[in-house]
């Protein structure tokens, strides 16, 4: 009885890392996997406490200047990216608009452009 006890424990231990690491920690890792450059995400709360200090503007000004004009940031495990090469953005928003169907569009006019 003990021994299952021990198995049952040591089992909701295992599922509970596996859980935790699926959908709080993998998530961080989808923007380098694919290649685009940002700001080293803090745990949990991605870049929020960063842009709540700065300001969304100063934010988005500060790394256009650090990464260029393609690049991406967490709000909390969810991945942006910002794009502020106006061809890039036409491809993105007309030309391959199908393949972007699950897409925010957030327009933020800043000194970078």
């Amino acid at each position: 009885m003990a021994l299952l006890f021990v198995v049952l424990v040591v089992a909701l231990l295992l599922v509970t890392v596996y859980l935790f690491y699926r959908f709080a920690y993998k998530p961080f890792f989808v923007l380098k996997r694919i290649g685009v450059k940002g700001p080293q995400p803090k745990f949990f709360f991605g870049s929020a406490k960063e842009i709540e200090k700065l300001s969304y503007r100063k934010f988005i000004e500060k790394y256009c200047q650090k990464h260029g004009s393609v690049w991406g940031y967490y709000l909390g495990v969810r991945a942006n990216v910002v794009i502020t090469d106006v061809e890039m953005l036409k491809q993105v928003l007309v030309k391959d608009f199908d393949c972007f169907v699950d897409r925010e569009v957030c327009v933020c006019v800043c000194m970078c452009l």
